[in-house]
């Protein structure tokens, strides 16, 4: 489709933008969004009461691009910010881009192909690539998931694309920016999630989608580059958030009551609820009722470990197990060591004495792979621990968790 060019009838995709003191990174975002080869779009800006000049770079493309409009309102966080763009939207569908990510130049023109083939209620969008400062790298489904679903596929199928019952698979994203969504149906179930949820809203807006639409197209399209910041809000750990997984395990269970799968749906959403609270805060899991390092059975305490893994649920683990004392923390690798300075190599592994190496990924395939990359170094699987999935189920959540579910 060539620039700047398009028919009256083509759909208009109305993007929101959210945007929260992201000075340094909120001008790509915004360009990478005005030079869609899809041009018929409407931009929102919505600055959620920035005060790092955010906001005057909001006002100053709006002059630029007829396209933009801008929202000022005082600090509610995310799910507010996106409530308040969706109701200023008025396009056919509504995509999300965070204000410190960027989109490819042929992101929307893809979603919109799709969207004329067949006007499906939500288009999944799948791919995203990662940057962080020792490059980038992508993530999308390892099998082959394209195609259009519908009625009860949504169900019994998709949901378990997005949630599998391992720890923790998934071959759909959490994130709602690779969804493109029928305004109509986003305005309703983003009003369902609550202003006061800010770990996770993500994926309980998306699991209200998936079991509320009719229908859904899923592409290749690994058009999205999500920008990790160490500073960003999911690298902050806060014990308050334990509430925010609790209203979102609600809220999926509630939603399962009208389904004839209820059982399998329940089963499932206890496998992302394990997920978050891993990623959040691996402390909560330091509870009387486990003799064993959830969820790694083998792991006995009193051990000698080392942690393999220096992302979320690696930084959550190793702090945890240092404040606890239960287990002797005798290293910390991966392969990348400048995530912190008391990482060091994997290939010291065997410089080390212990009684297990501990995966710490929450990356299904990813934790497979190190294994065996760990294996070829010359460490017994017998002496790799890997999460065990037989011990993910509600009555094994933790007591304190279990309490606010009361």
């Amino acid at each position: 489709m060539e620039k700047g060019l398009y028919m009256s009838d083509e759909p208009l995709i109305s993007i929101l933008v959210p945007i929260y003191n992201i000075v340094d990174y909120v001008e790509k975002c915004i360009n990478s969004i005005i030079m869609q080869s899809y041009q018929r779009i409407e931009i929102i800006l919505v600055d959620d009461g920035s005060t790092d000049g955010s906001s005057d770079i909001c006002d100053r493309y709006k002059k630029k691009d007829s396209r933009i409009k801008v929202i000022h309102k005082e600090n509610g966080g995310l799910v507010s910010a996106r409530k308040a763009g969706a109701e200023m939207a008025t396009g056919d569908y509504i995509l999300n881009v965070d204000g410190d990510d960027w989109i490819e130049q042929d992101r929307i023109e893809h979603a919109v192909c799709a969207i004329k083939r067949d006007p499906v209620d939500i288009v999944y969008l799948d791919g995203i690539s990662k940057d962080r400062q020792s490059g980038s790298f992508c993530i999308k489904s390892s099998k082959n998931i394209a195609g259009t679903y519908r009625g009860t596929q949504l169900t019994t199928e998709i949901v378990q694309l997005f949630i599998q019952k391992k720890c923790f698979k998934r071959e759909m994203g959490f994130g709602i920016f690779c969804y493109c969504v029928k305004r109509e149906l986003y305005k309703i179930n983003q009003s369902l999630v609550k202003d006061t949820i800010s770990q996770g809203e993500d994926q309980l807006l998306v699991y209200f989608l998936l079991t509320s639409g009719d229908s859904i197209t899923i592409i290749d399209s690994p058009t999205y580059h999500y920008v990790e910041r160490t500073s960003s809000l999911s690298f902050i750990s806060n014990h308050s958030e334990y509430h925010g997984i609790a209203e979102i395990y609600k809220c999926m269970k509630k939603r399962n009551i009208e389904f004839e799968n209820k059982k399998e749906l329940d089963e499932l959403i206890v496998f992302y609820v394990v997920r978050q609270l891993l990623v959040c805060d691996y402390y909560i899991f330091q509870d009387s009722k486990y003799h064993y390092l959830y969820p790694y059975t083998k792991v006995e305490q009193g051990e000698r470990i080392i942690v393999y893994g220096a992302g979320q649920f690696g930084r959550r683990l190793v702090d945890s197990i240092e404040k606890n004392k239960e287990y002797q923390l005798v290293a910390w690798v991966d392969k990348n060591t400048s995530m912190n300075d008391r990482v060091v190599s994997v290939n010291k592994i065997k410089e080390f004495i212990f009684d297990h190496i501990i995966i710490a990924i929450v990356d299904y395939d990813l934790a497979y792979e190190i294994r065996d990359e760990i294996a070829r170094l010359g460490i017994s699987h017998t002496k790799i621990a890997m999460m065990d999935s037989n011990v993910i189920c509600e009555e094994n959540l933790p007591e304190r968790f279990l309490k606010m579910l009361k």
